[in-house]
């Protein structure tokens, strides 16, 4: 099925899905977030940024592309992960690409254009919401579990297809997955 995603948006209209309904199509990424960040209005763009440098569960269960380079159970991937790994304050990978590379995509960006971030850890949801003040947007903070949060996923996941333009990881599909419902611009961070 993911070749056939790739090649073609029309398994999203063939299947009687939510991404084809009246109540998706109605509400824009604005829309969604008017309620908690007023300003939203104001952005130029939103710009759906997804950060897949390995969860808890994926730690946990020794996922995400061979081994972990710490194998201290008690660092579980929280905080993100930098390119100089002294810097790293929880379990990395030397395959992610790190927190930096997302940055300075972000910051080839005009002043106007918000960013809706979702990441697999909770501490670069945080690091970047402080970097680029009143220009994140991000569904509620939970924090993770050994158990992957399915409504959590599904919320950044319908997020990330309604906005305007993509910048996600090269690892993963998610974000793939996400941007066949609407093909905005997308640039892979590698």
């Amino acid at each position: 099925m993911n070749d056939d995603l790739d090649m073609s948006n029309s398994f999203y209209k063939e299947v009687g899905s939510v991404f084809n309904n009246h109540a998706y199509n109605k509400v824009s990424i604005k829309q969604a977030f008017s309620t908690r960040y007023p300003h939203v209005h104001r952005a130029s763009k939103i710009v759906g940024v997804h950060i897949r440098q390995g969860s808890v569960a994926d730690y946990v269960f020794g996922n995400f592309f061979g081994a972990w380079e710490n194998s201290d159970i008690t660092k579980y991937p929280i905080f993100p992960q930098f390119k100089d790994s002294s810097k790293n304050l929880s379990a990395y990978k030397s395959n992610a690409p790190p927190i930096e590379t997302f940055i300075d995509a972000m910051k080839a960006y005009e002043a106007s254009v918000m960013f809706f971030i979702c990441a697999d850890r909770i501490g670069t949801l945080l690091y970047l919401y402080q970097k680029f003040p009143n220009r994140v947007l991000m569904n509620s903070l939970v924090l993770p579990t050994k158990n992957p949060g399915t409504e959590t996923a599904l919320s950044d996941f319908l997020m990330l297809s309604k906005c305007d333009e993509l910048v996600v990881s090269s690892i993963g599909s998610f974000s793939v997955e996400a941007n066949s419902i609407r093909r905005a611009p997308m640039h892979k961070i590698y």
